[in-house]
Parts: structure tokens; C-alpha cells; sequence
């Protein structure tokens, strides 16, 4: 967790601007929770769990939500709360889940591989606690180059990276893509649903 140690940290401190942000993903939580829902309910872990302003939409008969900011899994624990159903928060790093192979029948990882130290690591473990035939749902944004200016700069205080595509990811299981759209003009963000 060294790696993400820093991540945690910069998220406790910036967990309070959430609020203006999420407006601005609500067509993207719309899909992806959509596409999550597609499949029968089940257990369901979202890697990067944030404030938890996904709970309330999963139709899943347990859900469990992991982060490495504390700060953050409070935010979503008194979300859980207010939604009422059967949810588990923890404090943890998505590259070292601390759960048995094959756990989960759907994971979610929104938002949270460009910032991971390494995505490859998350990937894998994702993999590994996803049960057979289990699908994994991946919403990030994808460019090749951001433009430089304020836009840059606003990018690296968010501690995204400049270039990230999840093609490069070194492992990326590429015959295990069953769908892969664009949620937003220019493809900004990108929905990939894989099958294990």
C-alpha cells in the first residue's frame, strides 16, 4: 500500500469537493449502474468506493465498498446507512484486497485506475476475487494527451495521469471485453464490461 498511502491522503483532504464534481458524472453513474444491473443479483464489490455515490443504485443482494482514503469510507458508510441494505465499507488498497479467490460476482472499479499507483496490480486482483463467469465493469477516462494549461494543471493536482489508456495496462485482458462504449462527447469516459 506504500504507493497509495499518498493517494489516501490527498483523498481524505479532498473528499469535501465531491459534491461539486458529482454532477458532472451523473449520465456516466447512470450507465454504469444500468450495466451493472443487467445481471442477476449478487455479491458486488466496488474498488475505489469514494463517497458511495453508487449504493443506492445496485441491485445486488450484498454490496462492499473498498478505499484507501478512511476519510472517504466514512463518507460512504453513512451512505450505506441511509440506503439501508445489506453493505460492508472497508478501508483497503485495491491492488492487495484482502478477500478469497472468487468472491464476488460483479466488481466495480470506477474512476480509480488512473489514480492507483499501479492499475495492473488492481486489475489483477479484481480478477482474482471475481468469481467465473462474474463480470467486471470499468468506467475511466481514456486519452491519449490532455491539452496543456489549466486543464493540465487540474489534472495533476487530482493526481490523474496526463496519458492513461487502459489498453496499456500491462495484462489487460483484451478476449475478455464483451462491451466497451463511450459515455461521453469524445469519448472522455469510457465503459468496459469484461467476463471472467
Amino acid at each position: 500500500m506504500i504507493g497509495n498511502q499518498n493517494i489516501g491522503k490527498f483523498y481524505n483532504w479532498t473528499r469535501w469537493l465531491y459534491p461539486l464534481v458529482e454532477p458532472f458524472l451523473g449520465r456516466t453513474r447512470k450507465r454504469l449502474l444500468a450495466a451493472v444491473n443487467e445481471q442477476s443479483p449478487g455479491k458486488v464489490l466496488e474498488i475505489g468506493v469514494g463517497r458511495g455515490s453508487h449504493l443506492g443504485g445496485y441491485r445486488a443482494s450484498h454490496v462492499t465498498g473498498v478505499d484507501v482514503s478512511s476519510g472517504m469510507v466514512q463518507m460512504a458508510s453513512q451512505q450505506a446507512r441511509s440506503v439501508g441494505s445489506d453493505m460492508e465499507m472497508r478501508v483497503m488498497d485495491g491492488e492487495a484486497l484482502e478477500f478469497g479467490d472468487a468472491t464476488f460476482d460483479r466488481v466495480v472499479m470506477a474512476y480509480v485506475l488512473s489514480v492507483t499507483a499501479h492499475p495492473e496490480r488492481m486489475l489483477a486482483e479484481a480478477w482474482r476475487v471475481l468469481r467465473p463467469g462474474g463480470f467486471a465493469y470499468i468506467v475511466n477516462h481514456e486519452t491519449s494527451a490532455f491539452p496543456h494549461g489549466l486543464v493540465s494543471r487540474v489534472r495533476q493536482w487530482l493526481r490523474l495521469r496526463s496519458k492513461f489508456r487502459l489498453s496499456d495496462i500491462p495484462g489487460w485482458p483484451f478476449a475478455s471485453v464483451v462491451r466497451r462504449e463511450s459515455l461521453l462527447p469524445g469519448g472522455w469516459f469510457t465503459l468496459v464490461v469484461l467476463q471472467k
